[in-house]
């Protein structure tokens, strides 16, 4: 579908209205569910915003035989109601697709328009149902070929998010280092150095997710289209939640 092609549903939503209430729901594998309760904790005093928890540890794109996201897709949206879905997903992708009967490489053309079609798929589902759509990109990874891989993963979801009318966000920058090389850590918002990443070089910790979430705070609309509710991302929000960190 050409970008002109786009139907005209909202891509964000602006502005927030004040006593309305948002229900946003986030999608997506293990990636998926911790960026869930990093949401909601630094919204958490946000009268306005409700985030809403579907994502499914161990699922993607690539194996539709575990969980098929384009076929739950339609009775999620059944069965509840949402203004914004934001969506995470690769932790489990960077894998040969098949297709056909065939199976592809990570990062073939082949590989890529198979996966590309279940991204798509999924976007057009959620913009179908006039849900403003954000697709967070992956972050750089500690194993060379993870990162080439999430490179490759990223390249589908920035194209697809663009021709669909999704927002696609960027989450890379955030955990280089000076030379845009991995590391597992960097300075919080109170400006010590703590550990963002966990253990296996592919997830966040939590206060990984909270560092990221609230150090965007001051560019909300830029990075996310959201105007920047009273009350959100306060700085308690860590220090009220980091004995779980």
């Amino acid at each position: 579908m050409a970008a002109q092609d786009t139907p005209s549903h909202r891509s964000y939503i602006n502005p927030f209205p004040n006593g309305d209430r948002y229900r946003i729901v986030v999608l997506g594998d293990s990636l998926g569910d911790g960026l869930w309760e990093g949401l909601y904790r630094a919204f958490d005093d946000d009268a306005t915003l409700e985030f809403i928890q579907r994502s499914q540890k161990s699922t993607g794109f690539v194996d539709t035989g575990r969980y098929d996201w384009n076929g739950e897709i339609d009775q999620i949206l059944k069965d509840d109601k949402f203004q914004v879905a934001v969506v995470m997903f690769g932790a489990n992708d960077d894998k040969p697709i098949k297709k056909d009967g065939k199976w592809f490489k990570v990062g073939t053309e082949e590989w890529r328009e198979a996966y590309g079609a279940q991204v798509e798929t999924f976007i057009k589902k959620l913009r179908a149902a006039n849900i403003a759509t954000y697709w967070v990109g992956l972050p750089v990874m500690r194993a060379p070929g993870q990162t080439s891989d999430a490179e490759k993963l990223n390249d589908v979801f920035r194209e697809k998010a663009f021709i669909n009318g999704a927002k696609y966000i960027d989450t890379w920058s955030g955990f280089v280092d000076e030379q845009g090389r991995y590391s597992a850590y960097g300075p919080d918002m109170s400006g010590q150095v703590k550990r963002l990443r966990s253990d296996d070089g592919v997830h966040f910790t939590m206060r990984g997710y909270l560092n990221w979430l609230i150090s965007s705070r001051k560019s909300c609309a830029r990075i996310w289209g959201w105007p920047r509710p009273s009350g959100i991302f306060r700085l308690r929000a860590m220090s009220r939640n980091k004995r779980r960190w």
